[in-house]
């Protein structure tokens, strides 16, 4: 048999296991086999035993889902790896709700956000990616290190837009103490952002600005020329080009005038990170009415349009794989 057709032949169990991989992750939580993870290691004798299944269909089952990333094995037991713990139950699915909807999507052209027919609440793209921001902090101290925080930029007044749980703020406090860091975002926002300064020790290190709209933020009690840097991340995704483009004009009256604005969003350019990227840039059209990956070099003309005459750009090379920083002075 010729090496092509070897390579085929692994190519296709490869599609094959991942399906079934895929297939029985979806049949555990359907069954409630995670659901019983949660509440500590289990055999699997104890596991057909909670969910009404039987015992030899739940150990082939369990065989599979030990070779994912979800579900690890301690002798007899079973248990919740550490990210199967860190998954909120209602975004187990891996997002079926809303993949079940790409079909329609591929048709029609009509966003999930666009189409009147459906419940936009169980679809909430922002909502979700709330409960990821503790996948940021790689990214975080990616940037710190590009930025320099702590060794040539040290002192500085930094606001940070739309902070949410303020992974971001708290790395730049943590590595630089005179730092002084205000956190921008709605009510909402602030709370997760408060729930991280509280954890790790930075109360009374930083303040707060709350805003009703973030896509509106003219009116926000921020004094004008008062930054020596403004910082946004994984906000511009979310926004069509003209939401950007005033996003830009407004931050920039925030700034001082050596100040600069440090965008770190999802930008191609890391061979490891494609599918990611893909995979998120297809989620955003499927989800939302205007989210859309922006071209850095697009950005940076806008960025030019909008008053600010340098513009760098840095990969930020951490898992995912998928970030990017662009500064703007």
């Amino acid at each position: 048999m010729s090496n092509p057709q070897i390579q085929a032949i692994d190519d296709y169990q490869r599609l094959r296991n991942r399906n079934a991989q895929t297939q029985a992750i979806r049949t555990a939580v359907k069954l409630g086999i995670i659901a019983q993870l949660r509440d500590g290691q289990k055999t699997s004798i104890q596991l057909a035993e909670a969910t009404g299944c039987k015992t030899q269909v739940v150990e082939l089952l369990m065989a599979i889902l030990v070779t994912t990333e979800l579900v690890q094995m301690y002798d007899q037991d079973y248990a919740l790896s550490q990210i199967g713990k860190l998954i909120p139950d209602q975004f187990l699915d891996f997002g079926d709700d809303f993949w079940d909807q790409l079909p329609n999507f591929a048709k029609t052209g009509v966003s999930i956000h666009d189409d009147p027919a459906i419940d936009k609440t169980e679809f909430d793209f922002v909502v979700q990616k709330a409960t990821e921001e503790w996948m940021q902090t790689p990214i975080a101290l990616d940037a710190a290190k590009v930025l320099g925080i702590g060794e040539h930029r040290k002192g500085q007044k930094i606001l940070e837009v739309a902070c949410g749980s303020a992974i971001f703020g708290a790395t730049i406090a943590h590595k630089d103490p005179n730092a002084e860091v205000v956190l921008l975002d709605t009510a909402e926002g602030l709370q997760r952002a408060q729930k991280t300064i509280d954890s790790v020790g930075l109360e009374g290190k930083v303040t707060t600005v709350e805003v009703e709209d973030l896509n509106d933020m003219i009116g926000a009690d921020v004094d004008p020329n008062s930054f020596d840097v403004v910082l946004a991340t994984n906000f511009l995704h979310t926004r069509s080009p003209e939401a950007c483009r005033k996003f830009f004009q407004s931050v920039n009256a925030w700034l001082t005038q050596t100040g600069e604005l440090v965008l770190v969003d999802i930008f191609p350019g890391q061979a490891e990170g494609d599918l990611t990227r893909v995979v998120v840039e297809m989620e955003l059209a499927l989800r939302t009415g205007a989210g859309q990956l922006h071209d850095p070099n697009l950005l940076k003309e806008m960025l030019k349009e909008c008053g600010f005459s340098h513009v760098q750009y840095a990969h930020l090379p951490s898992t995912p794989h998928i970030y990017g920083l662009l500064l703007a002075g």
